[in-house]
């Protein structure tokens, strides 16, 4: 969920995510509310109306604030003049990557994998702090702007530090998160096996429990990897 206020730019989508938990009943009073139209399948724009929020989940959408009995302690927030509509979701991103913001806009595809991709000399030169804030950066810019869901195809895993960096940088940053660690092989001696151990030591890890960062798996060497490599990640995934 976002909220925009129309006198200001500012969004509110990061005060919300962490409101919004740390109340038992929330309702927004006479916002433009964008909803969905299942019936036609198109967004649905209400007008003056309302939007209740029990714990986490939207409760209720109540057009021309006609509502019904609110739950006891209720918290209400006047939204006249702002704008509510769903968070978006990215599918496809490199959280870590916000590091390289603005000295990377003209590169070819060629030189990105060259210079800044996984291969590249990050590898060598990042440390698990400058991972952490790359991708605490990324997390933050995309709650500021409106989404709430991202797949993160985390390829700044150059060893299990930076692994580490980078998903403790996503689970303090509150975004909901597909948070898939790439296995891939680099030359700096963090093998393909090493990836494998670590992968598993986050399948137990009690703080992916919460329901906010999910675990995944970024792979792409079906068709350069062996029968075998192949069949252990993808176990690891069944």
């Amino acid at each position: 969920m976002r909220l925009f206020g129309l006198s200001s730019p500012a969004l509110l989508a990061l005060a919300l995510a962490r409101g919004v938990l740390a109340q038992n009943s929330t309702f927004f009073h006479g916002a433009t509310i964008i909803a969905f139209d299942e019936g036609s399948s198109r967004p649905n724009v209400l007008r003056n109306s309302s939007l209740l929020v029990v714990n986490d989940r939207i409760a209720g959408l109540f057009e021309n604030n006609s509502t019904d009995e609110l739950p006891p302690g209720t918290e209400v927030i006047d939204a006249t003049g702002r704008i509510i509509s769903p968070g978006f979701i990215d599918t496809h991103h490199h959280l870590w990557q916000t590091a390289y913001k603005t000295i990377a806009s003209n590169t070819t595809l060629a030189q990105y994998f060259q210079r800044y991709g996984e291969y590249g000399p990050a590898a060598q030169h990042f440390n698990p702090d400058e991972i952490r804030v790359g991708q605490l950066a990324g997390c933050l810019e995309l709650l500021y702007a409106g989404t709430t869901t991202v797949v993160d195809h985390a390829h700044g895993d150059f060893s299990n530090e930076t692994m580490d960096a980078a998903l403790d940088a996503t689970l303090e940053s509150g975004i909901r998160s597909f948070f898939a660690p790439a296995i891939h092989e680099l030359g700096n001696g963090y093998s393909i096996e090493d990836q494998r151990y670590k992968l598993l030591s986050l399948v137990d890890d009690p703080r992916l429990d919460n329901g906010t960062v999910t675990l995944g798996l970024a792979y792409d060497r079906f068709y350069m990897a062996s029968q075998t490599e192949v069949d252990s990640f993808w176990n690891i995934v069944r």
